[in-house]
């Protein structure tokens, strides 16, 4: 598999926040870069996402696309998007450009075979990989790749999941392996707790009722304040 020439320096990814996070203006070629230095830097990704949801309409699809075709890994800004996508507010126009956008960009390249997203992060064969490959949120499998971390700042997430537009990204049996996981760790859990463990990986509603329906809680409390104890 092709890589990069190097991995970005600790000098190099500071220099990328800053462009991301200041009003310069990040060009298509920059962007492509970044987004492979994303996958050795859960926090730069985070910032792409960011940055992506507040400027895409600035950025020319097909100069994106021709950028990342001198990159080993074009698809790594697929997943960036499309987390922005499931993520983000966006109106309802929008979010139809943006789609058309997103598959202008990408509809060239063939998918990776379900490698993992981040890069040095995880032990060989550890623990960490093999959830990665149990609880695989659906925006990473889409485009070929392993990973469960919802890559916006965690403040916002919980935010993001009251709404109505918050996807669930795991389905029933994984949700329910994690919260057996949960449980054998803890003898009561909120549901800050649960959407923690599933890394925001469904919305607060779906958590909710993953809990009540659970034979071995009792619901204790009412609403935020709710907590769910072992029987």
């Amino acid at each position: 598999m092709r890589g990069l020439e190097s991995i970005p320096s600790l000098k190099e990814l500071q220099k990328a926040y800053g462009v991301l996070q200041s009003k310069k203006i990040c060009t298509e070629r920059s962007l492509a870069l970044y987004s492979q230095w994303a996958r050795f830097d859960p926090r730069l990704a985070e910032i792409l996402v960011s940055k992506i949801l507040s400027n895409w309409k600035n950025w020319n699809a097909l100069f994106i696309q021709q950028e990342l075709k001198k990159q080993p890994w074009p698809l790594a800004l697929a997943l960036l998007c499309e987390q922005a996508q499931d993520y983000g507010k966006q109106n309802q126009d929008d979010e139809k450009i943006f789609t058309h956008w997103k598959q202008m960009i990408f509809v060239v390249f063939p998918k990776p075979h379900f490698e993992q997203y981040f890069i040095g992060l995880r032990a060989i064969a550890g623990k960490a990989m093999l959830d990665d490959a149990q609880f695989s949120l659906s925006s990473y499998k889409k485009w070929g790749y392993l990973g469960r971390e919802v890559l916006i700042n965690k403040s916002n997430a919980q935010h993001t999941l009251d709404t109505k537009k918050t996807p669930t990204r795991l389905k029933a049996p994984q949700r329910k392996m994690i919260l057996d996981k949960l449980l054998l760790e803890m003898t009561s859990v909120k549901v800050t707790d649960y959407l923690q463990a599933l890394n925001f990986g469904a919305s607060r509603r779906v958590a909710e009722m993953d809990l009540k329906a659970h034979k071995d809680l009792k619901p204790i409390g009412y609403t935020r304040s709710r907590i769910y104890k072992k029987r």
